[in-house]
């Protein structure tokens, strides 16, 4: 009898040995693998880190930084845009300014000038559009006709 039990109790030794030994060796394939993935994602910042979650995400920070510069060119550019128009209309040139040409569903040019999209023979700011090309606007007021570049 007490050989069974003995028997039964090394029986029960091996088993729990044998599913420690699988799960432990889980835990420790899992901590290595974290520990490679924080070297090489960076330790300080990896959740468990030496800094834990409350370092900032750089990426994210740099965006923000790239969109505020975007932003004020884009500020700039208007700013400018505005000057130059205010200039030319000073100088006394009153032609409208072409500020894009863009192309219809229909294989058509439309050309943007001011907030107004023109087609080919419409009237803009006392102007007729003749011809629109892809980077001139072929304008028309009385006898005279002029080609002007897109700003």
């Amino acid at each position: 009898m007490k050989s069974k039990i003995r028997y039964l109790f090394t029986l029960m030794l091996v088993a729990s040995v044998s599913v420690l030994l699988a799960v432990g060796s889980t835990v420790i394939k899992n901590k290595i693998r974290d520990s490679k993935q924080m070297m090489l994602g960076g330790f300080l910042s990896a959740p468990g880190g030496l800094l834990g979650a409350n370092v900032p995400d750089l990426a994210a920070a740099q965006e923000a930084q790239e969109e505020a510069e975007r932003q004020k060119a884009i500020a700039a550019l208007r700013e400018a845009r505005a000057e130059a128009e205010a200039a030319r209309r000073l100088s006394g040139d009153p032609t409208p300014t072409v500020e894009a040409v863009v192309v219809a569903p229909d294989n058509r040019f439309c050309a943007l000038i001011g907030d107004d999209l023109v087609d080919e023979g419409k009237w803009v700011q006392g102007y007729r559009v003749r011809k629109i090309r892809g980077d001139t606007v072929e304008f028309e007021k009385g006898d005279k006709v002029w080609v002007q570049k897109i700003h």
